[in-house]
């Protein structure tokens, strides 16, 4: 910042004295261009002076549960990340890293972004760009996607081998075609030669983004579920998706036609804040109140933005709150800086939905 302030006087008062030394012709044209360059800069010196901090996570890094060493899995079976964490407000990136790394790739990429949840059903081996990683020994790392410096590995390595598959598995239903409404009972059937539990999973077809339905279903031939409804409460929003159904630590896996997922009429889902909504004035220290409309989401979290970094909270104002509530009443804290260019985001943590205050509000 010092620097900064340095390059501004630089400009701001030497270079007009040697631009008043030049030709008298070009004297007040260097003068105006100067002048506007030092207005800019200044502008930008208040811009980085205003910017909300970066948003900061408590607690501990992420412990791996499984796979932490010893383990010896087939790659193309369904096997199940496991770890521990006490921060849920935020995804994960899975990494694999090779016991001796060769070439230039220190680790491979897993998955991006998934949901915070302790839990991953992985074909083992299977990799973020569609391909498998070369049997031999590595650990599972597990870092919190922000910040980056918050990880853990397995403690000791564990194999992945190659192996053939030797059952065979068939979805009955549903089996592709269907439109399924959100909140009905559904069975998925399901024959097959192979022991053992069973991971269910449903597909998104747009992003291949995998929502856990069951992590070792008894092989019964059929699992009642309530449509929408995961193991981990994260909602499918409405739209074209696969089941899919491995044996649990077997490579044999089968995949149904397209289904579409919709909501009852008249209940599709929506988020959207209604105060405040631009305009306002929020006093430090006084009630503001928050309030939305919620359809078909279960909790919601509420989020302090400024407009121009819409996606890094200044702060944190409420978590799970039951969406159907509809309004909170937040004291607007003391130490707050005032400002005029506010906004309350709100999101839903089951669904990709969220929305902001249509306009800026003050705070004073």
């Amino acid at each position: 910042m010092k620097k900064f302030l340095v390059i501004i006087l630089f400009i701001g008062l030497i270079l007009p004295a040697a631009a008043r030394a030049a030709a008298p012709a070009n004297q007040e044209t260097l003068i105006l261009l100067l002048q506007q360059l030092v207005q800019k800069l200044q502008a930008q010196l208040l811009l980085l002076q205003s910017r909300p901090p970066l948003p900061t996570l408590s607690g501990q890094p992420p412990a791996v549960i499984s796979p932490n060493g010893g383990e010896s899995w087939t790659i193309g079976t369904s096997r199940l990340i496991r770890w521990q964490t006490d921060y849920t407000n935020t995804a994960v990136n899975l990494w694999l890293v090779p016991s001796v790394v060769t070439g230039s790739i220190p680790a491979y990429a897993v998955f991006s972004g998934a949901p915070n949840t302790g839990l991953y059903v992985w074909p083992a081996g299977k990799l973020l760009s569609g391909a498998n990683a070369p049997a031999g020994s590595y650990r599972l790392r597990v870092c919190y996607f922000y910040p980056f410096n918050l990880c853990d590995e397995s403690d000791a390595v564990f194999t992945l081998t190659v192996g053939a598959p030797t059952s065979e598995l068939k979805i009955l239903s549903p089996a592709g075609g269907e439109t399924l409404t959100r909140g009905q009972e559904r069975a998925i059937e399901w024959q097959g030669n192979g022991n053992g539990s069973l991971a269910i999973n449903l597909i998104n077809t747009a992003n291949n983004w995998p929502y856990l339905l069951a992590a070792q279903a008894p092989n019964t031939g059929s699992f009642s579920w309530t449509v929408g409804q995961t193991a981990y409460d994260l909602i499918p929003p409405n739209g074209d998706y696969r089941l899919q159904i491995c044996y649990f630590g077997s490579a044999v896996c089968a995949k149904s036609g397209a289904i579409k997922i919709v909501s009852p009429a008249g209940q599709t889902p929506s988020l959207v804040v209604l105060s405040p909504n631009g305009g306002e004035r929020a006093a430090r220290g006084a009630n503001l109140a928050i309030t939305w409309r919620a359809v078909g989401v279960e909790t919601v979290s509420i989020f302090l933005v400024r407009a121009a970094y819409p996606n890094l909270p200044v702060r944190t104002i409420a978590v799970s709150l039951p969406a159907a509530a509809g309004a909170y009443n937040w004291v607007v804290p003391t130490a707050l800086l005032a400002g005029g260019d506010y906004l309350i985001k709100i999101t839903s943590l089951q669904l990709p939905l969220g929305d902001l205050s249509d306009s800026a509000f003050s705070v004073f």
